[in-house]
């Protein structure tokens, strides 16, 4: 496999951009979030102006008032492509407010009858990606969601593909997509019909966010017609990205354990949400974060037990004696070491 990947570094003129569309109606609008972006923000907007297609698309970037430059590199480019890019630089940051920057600031302002979403600190790198996701979901209309696999990069410049699920395009159904979770599809990989909107914003209005929307974004999305994957890698995920929700959620102990527990209540609200008409998928899925999540020897033993206590009914027999086995390894390693230690 090929993992030599070029950064973008041609970018077209708007009018050659626009020269292939066939219509003035914008088809899609590519949703980007950005904060303190500053040595990512170029890759992103030039791989989203370096796309191919013969329908019109906009840029919908939205600047969470970040202190570095990145709104002055945003300003540049709108200056450069402003039918394109469209941008939002805030003055205050929306985030630590509780906002949901997309669903607040992007999805409403939205012209296009798809979404394809993408970070500012990841980007895409196939020309043709959105040609052939649209494609493809004009190809499959009762199918809401379409993605693709890509290449993880971290900060050392390891590159490697991720979630590559099949050699061939291939329909996961919605079972699939609830087991998969949040990290089955690259955020930067996601396109989706604008209708969807609707019912997120219909789950949203009565659950509580949690700061993973992915998970939400591809279920609902998927429950009709399934999702769509595509067998090529057409987007970067920086992995550990400075400043990235991966980074935090290894170096702030108190974020990931609000994070994953918020997380486990997201799928509980999504199985209500559908009446318990999916429950034996959600309540599978729900114990196999629940062990994953109070076997994780990162997170404070008490809370453990806490967080056993209050989701033990989603665990089958197996789990809790694995569990069961585990605490009691750990326990004896714990004591092992208090013996040797006054031993010396």
């Amino acid at each position: 496999m090929n993992l030599n990947i070029k950064k973008n570094t041609t970018v077209l003129s708007e009018n050659e951009i626009k020269k292939n569309w066939i219509s003035d109606q914008v088809l899609v609008s590519i949703c980007c979030i950005a904060y303190n972006h500053e040595l990512y923000i170029k890759n992103a907007l030039d791989g989203f102006l370096n796309q191919k297609t013969n329908f019109p698309f906009e840029i919908l970037i939205h600047d969470d008032a970040s202190t570095d430059k990145t709104a002055n590199i945003i300003s540049e480019y709108q200056k450069k492509y402003p039918s394109i890019v469209k941008p939002i630089l805030q003055k205050i940051n929306q985030h630590s407010k509780g906002i949901s920057i997309l669903r607040t600031f992007n999805f409403p302002r939205a012209k296009g009858e798809f979404i394809a979403l993408c970070e500012g600190d990841d980007y895409w790198i196939d020309p043709n990606k959105l040609q052939k996701q649209i494609d493809a979901l004009k190809r499959y209309p009762k199918c809401s969601i379409c993605f693709h696999s890509a290449f993880a990069l971290n900060r050392e410049g390891k590159k490697y593909p991720i979630n590559v699920i099949d050699k061939n395009e291939t329909l996961l159904d919605f079972k699939d997509v609830i087991f998969n979770g949040g990290g089955g599809m690259p955020t930067a990989s996601i396109v989706f019909r604008t209708s969807i909107i609707e019912t997120i914003n219909k789950f949203y209005s009565i659950a509580k966010p949690c700061g993973v929307g992915d998970s939400v974004y591809q279920i609902i999305s998927s429950e009709v017609g399934g999702a769509l994957y595509l067998p090529f890698q057409g987007s970067i995920y920086r992995k550990d990205a400075i400043g990235s929700w991966s980074e935090k959620m290894n170096k702030d102990k108190a974020f990931a354990i609000k994070t994953r527990v918020g997380v486990i209540d997201l799928y509980i609200a999504l199985n209500n949400f559908y009446d318990k008409k999916y429950d034996s998928y959600f309540h599978t899925k729900i114990g196999r974060i629940c062990l994953k999540f109070i076997t994780d020897s990162y997170i404070h033993p008490k809370f453990n037990k806490s967080l056993y206590e209050k989701y033990k009914e989603y665990l089958n027999d197996y789990s809790l004696l694995y569990i069961k086995i585990l605490y009691y390894l750990r326990t004896i390693k714990k004591n092992i070491r208090r013996l040797i230690y006054l031993m010396r």
